[in-house]
């Protein structure tokens, strides 16, 4: 997610960077947000309502 959220690059780029097919960029990015959403969940008070 760093590479995509942070940096600004899109699933093609990301593929060609990491030399595996787009799938697998976007299966793993949608493994990754969903890792990090069950682990800011546990922070569910701090969030804002938009987050939670």
């Amino acid at each position: 997610t760093i590479l995509c959220d942070v940096e600004g690059y899109d699933y093609n780029a990301i593929a060609d960077m990491m030399q595996v097919s787009l799938g697998t960029v976007k299966s793993r990015m949608s493994r990754a947000r969903s890792k990090l959403r069950d682990c800011l969940q546990s922070f569910g008070e701090l969030l804002p309502l938009a987050y939670r």
